[in-house]
């Protein structure tokens, strides 16, 4: 056996080493980051995919695939048009639907908290008047108010 192989066998496997992240992206390395994540979330999973589960994981894998593309633009300094910005945008909301639909991120539950949250405090984190159970704050009053303070 090699050196290198010797080395490349003895590599630790698990949560603790790092995933695989492309420095080019091309065919090659596509291949090789579709292998990696493709086993790190079935790894996660904890058990067999279903084919419905099989589609969100081929669709996690091209959007993040892409994200990173993106991120290398933009790492080497490149201005990315206002378009590609919106797309990478959805890519990223896209990516956290399609993760929290896989079950590996929270339900939302904490999110959901913050955004009521929201919904009392105005913008710049000015309080406005909360609205009374069951009821909605008129978006006209809340606007108005937000103007007040």
């Amino acid at each position: 056996m090699s050196q290198r192989a010797k080395i490349h066998n003895s590599a630790p496997r698990g949560p603790a080493t790092s995933l695989y992240a492309p420095r080019t992206f091309n065919r090659r390395s596509r291949q090789r980051f579709t292998a990696a994540r493709s086993a790190e979330l079935l790894r996660q999973l904890g058990r067999e995919a279903s084919y419905a589960e099989r589609i969100l994981i081929e669709r996690l894998i091209a959007t993040e695939f892409e994200l990173r593309k993106m991120d290398a633009h933009i790492d080497a300094g490149e201005e990315l048009p206002a378009h590609t910005l919106r797309a990478r945008l959805a890519a990223e909301n896209r990516l956290r639907l399609d993760l929290r639909e896989l079950g590996l991120m929270p339900n939302g539950s904490d999110i959901n908290k913050r955004q009521r949250r929201s919904r009392v405090t105005g913008y710049f984190g000015t309080r406005t008047s909360k609205p009374a159970d069951g009821q909605k704050l008129d978006p006209v009053e809340a606007y108005r108010q937000l103007l007040e303070t």
